[in-house]
């Protein structure tokens, strides 16, 4: 029985196993806490310590956080709600305490009433409000399939704490709370569209778009995770301004550096960019190495955020204050942490690079160390870049060929990607242009993006149906690596399949459509 199972099974009142005595300690804390630290996990933000949890006879607020003593208070009844939902029993409690949590990052909130708030307090509804989007996205990026139980959530609360029908001061009523709960589940949706278009563009390699998304996400939900991402994005679109190669060497941020290393060479003066685009290099940089910033500050150990400050700091001219932060960090000893030796490897590829663009023969031999890595991507990325320090020109891999076995090619929900239908735009990025149009279809979402007013990309995030086998042997140019398992992308094909991602996280396949 899988860990989920068996807290379902812990989600049962006691007592309701035939022949066995109830035990002393009632499980629901325990299985309150498994949730909540995965929860806590997934937004990933450490500025603010996880809650504790208690549980407690409460036929008023059904859940409360308390700010004094930094604890989530969950009634008895709250859990007998969550059992009638079955298999989804802890995808129910998730959004409960994830609001709960979500309550304990917003500074100015002393204690909080799931149920009971003020609703002619603009500042109340809106931090409820605000909740309700928290817990309903963390909950997702757990794993919790929790967005579309709201409704239904919300009504069983309010008929076990027998307000339904009733109009009592402080309560909103029913049917005011299950309006706003839908207004919120659709915002979410949204957000959750956003993240995974965002994932699946950085993976195609449309990195301004990617960025766009992901920053569209971060105007509602901040998270370490998200601002890594968009840095990343940020970053590799900075790289990719021109239509030549302008950075020779190969970062441990990138995606697909095949398809980069492929471009003419730039002849490293200032006129392989123009002005303008130097200036618009330099702002994105800066932009990534605030995201990794805040990500890293987010949460001490997480050490890709630190890697990739790193690279956004060496990219940006800055390599000497790339490796003063090493130092000062100590991001060796921090690589040391059980299971991070993939991460130490790549803290140690983007400090030899900085060493090489501060012009340290130290990069040398720590490029020539990190050739034996364990970590594929390090080990090639490290014989490249030793090459190139060398003066050498390394040979550009031919990315494989993909296939894609079931018809690609063949319309789903009857819609043609190079046919884009007229939709209702909402900007994205207003500074720089971009805008995404969304319909929803029976089986998929069509996404149709554009760039200053010109029709750029469509995207078909397809949600049931048979996935289409990509058949690729490893190659950098087609497996994109991303936060849960990683993203096989067929150029040829314009598909792009999710593989080890959680199913309740992802689209289950991906056609895409780019306008020349």
């Amino acid at each position: 029985m899988n860990p989920r199972a068996i807290l379902c099974f812990l989600l049962l009142p006691l007592g309701t196993l035939a022949g066995q005595t109830p035990p002393a300690k009632t499980p629901f804390k325990t299985t309150a806490e498994r949730v909540l630290n995965e929860l806590y996990a997934a937004n990933g933000n450490k500025i603010y310590p996880k809650p504790a949890i208690e549980i407690v006879d409460d036929n008023r607020h059904a859940a409360q956080f308390v700010r004094r003593t930094n604890s989530i208070l969950l009634g008895k009844k709250i859990f007998e709600v969550c059992r009638v939902f079955g298999r989804d029993s802890l995808s129910a409690l998730a959004f409960v305490i994830g609001h709960e949590m979500a309550h304990s990052f917003q500074i100015d909130t002393r204690q909080t009433s799931f149920l009971a708030y003020d609703e002619g307090s603009d500042a109340d509804t809106r931090t409820e409000n605000e909740a309700d989007i928290q817990g309903l996205f963390t909950a997702w990026l757990a794993g919790y399939n929790t967005v579309d139980l709201l409704p239904y959530l919300i009504e069983g609360v309010y008929v076990a704490y027998d307000l339904k029908g009733k109009d009592m001061p402080g309560y909103p009523t029913l049917d005011e709370r299950k309006q706003v709960a839908q207004q919120m589940q659709l915002a979410v949706k949204e957000l959750i569209r956003m993240y995974e278009a965002g994932n699946y563009l950085a993976a195609i390699g449309q990195h301004e778009l990617a960025a766009a998304c992901l920053g569209y996400v971060e105007a509602r939900y901040k998270s370490r995770e998200v601002y890594n991402n968009l840095g990343v994005n940020l970053v590799l679109q900075a790289m990719n301004l021109s239509d030549k190669n302008v950075d020779p060497y190969v970062f441990p941020l990138e995606l697909d550096f095949e398809t980069r290393m492929k471009k003419p060479k730039a002849d490293s003066g200032p006129g392989d960019l123009t002005p303008e685009q130097w200036q618009q290099r330099g702002e994105l940089l800066a932009r990534a190495a605030d995201c990794f910033a805040l990500a890293a500050k987010m949460d001490y150990e997480y050490l890709p955020a630190e890697t990739n400050y790193l690279c956004a700091l060496t990219l940006n001219a800055r390599a000497p204050e790339a490796i003063a932060y090493f130092e000062s960090r100590e991001l060796l000893k921090k690589a040391d942490l059980p299971g991070a030796a993939s991460e130490r490897d790549k803290i140690q590829l983007a400090l030899a690079l900085a060493y090489a663009y501060n012009s340290d023969r130290t990069a040398f031999a720590a490029l020539e160390s990190l050739k034996g890595s364990t970590d594929a991507f390090v080990a090639h990325a490290a014989g490249y870049n030793h090459e190139v320090l060398s003066g050498k020109k390394p040979e550009n891999s031919e990315t494989t060929a993909c296939q894609a076995n079931i018809g690609a090619e063949t319309p789903v929900d009857g819609v043609q990607l190079h046919r884009p239908p007229d939709v209702a735009w909402i900007p994205l990025d207003a500074a720089n242009g971009i805008e995404a149009g969304t319909i929803l279809h029976a089986t998929s979402t069509l996404m149709v993006f554009r760039n200053k007013g010109r029709v750029c990309l469509s995207l078909q995030l397809i949600r049931k149906g048979k996935v289409p086998a990509v058949s690729s042997p490893l190659a950098y140019g087609n497996r994109v690596s991303a936060a849960q398992g990683y993203i096989e992308v067929c150029r040829s094909a314009r598909v792009a399949v999710p593989v080890n991602f959680n199913p309740n996280r992802s689209t289950l396949w991906v056609k895409y459509y780019t306008f020349e």
